[in-house]
């Protein structure tokens, strides 16, 4: 006996009991595929999720034996959004964001790649962060210049850092430390 593959009507909830937690996954002409189990109206079925769909239901855990409504709304604008009802509470999860970075947001820390050379991974991340560290001396030299043009007089002495170090002495003082680095004194 072929089972019933459902297919959601914009705007007209669809009931249903989840069979499995996990749908059947492939990859056909459309990209991937999720196919859950599910018994619509006493009679075994199942129903093509789109990614987003599964999403939500990924969210929602453990969705065996649980009997949900699910709706796919399209609005005027044919921008279309899942609801998903259980006891006639909206239990939608909301949809997950892939991180961004915005520019006071550090960029995550990189991961050392299996095949790296884990000494040289260090050496160019100290190498990088004493560039970033040149960045932020050069932009708080920008920030003394405005404070003094704002009050007349410097907070700190133009061309040194908050330390009292020139940007030479900086520079040098951080060589040293690069190179008193061993790499087996640091945390992998």
């Amino acid at each position: 006996m072929k089972q019933e593959t459902l297919k959601f009507t914009p705007n007209i909830p669809l009931m249903m009991n989840f069979k499995f937690d996990q749908p059947k996954t492939g990859t056909g002409q459309y990209g991937e595929w999720y196919l859950y189990g599910v018994e619509h109206q006493g009679q075994d079925a199942g129903i093509f999720a789109s990614k987003g769909l599964h999403d939500r239901l990924q969210q929602l855990g453990q969705i065996r034996g649980r009997s949900l409504e699910i709706t796919r709304v399209v609005d005027e604008a044919g921008k279309t959004r899942w609801v998903i009802v259980e006891n006639g509470a909206d239990i939608t999860p909301e949809p997950q964001q892939t991180p961004t970075t915005t520019p006071n947001t550090p960029p995550a820390t990189p991961q050392t790649p299996n095949n790296a050379n884990s000494s040289d991974y260090v050496l160019s991340a100290i190498k990088k962060l004493n560039e970033n560290i040149q960045d932020i001396e050069k932009r708080l030299s920008g920030l003394e210049t405005l404070a003094v043009d704002l009050k007349g007089k410097p907070a700190v002495e133009p061309h040194q850092s908050t330390t009292g170090r020139t940007p030479e002495e900086e520079e040098r003082q951080r060589e040293m430390q690069a190179e008193d680095v061993k790499i087996e004194d640091l945390p992998i």
